[in-house]
């Protein structure tokens, strides 16, 4: 299963990466699915904002627009008052909540410490070292990479 991360740091901004789970426990969603697509959200605060939603896409069916458009509907949900004063919400494409298992979980798998730095080398797909969770922009196993740069969010309200 691969993972597409998005990752928006502040308000306005953001990076975004592609990594490999590194065992089947740290995929977060249906084992089924070939895609999912997680979207963290850290404000100027230092407050995360977390979305996650396994899209149960398999092979062929996931393509470029369709997971541009779950993150467009991520993004949507994670930022305004539907998930306002939540945290860890809004998850599955079932509606369900994030558990406190999988908020754990999450939090563990992007505080990782890497075998290799990401900004000096792109293949292993970790964020750098450096502790700002930067995300690389390298795309692996034929995944797509839906935003390669910048990219605007709206403020929160």
């Amino acid at each position: 299963m691969v993972v597409l991360t998005y990752y928006v740091d502040g308000r306005t901004s953001g990076k975004c990466g592609i990594r490999e789970p590194l065992s089947e426990r740290e995929t977060f969603g249906s084992w089924s699915a070939a895609t999912c697509v997680i979207l963290l959200i850290k404000l100027a605060d230092k407050t995360l904002f977390c979305g996650h939603m396994s899209c149960g896409w398999k092979g062929n069916e996931t393509t470029k627009a369709k997971v541009a458009e779950a993150v467009k509907e991520l993004l949507i949900k994670s930022v305004t008052a539907e998930n306002q004063g939540c945290s860890w919400a809004y998850t599955t494409g079932g509606g369900d909540i994030t558990s406190k298992w999988m908020r754990d979980a999450m939090i563990a798998w992007f505080k990782r410490t890497p075998d290799k730095v990401s900004n000096t080398d792109l293949t292993d797909g970790y964020f750098n070292g450096d502790g700002n969770f930067e995300v690389s922009g390298k795309v692996t196993n034929g995944s797509y990479q839906v935003n390669d740069g910048a990219f605007h969010i709206g403020p929160l309200h």
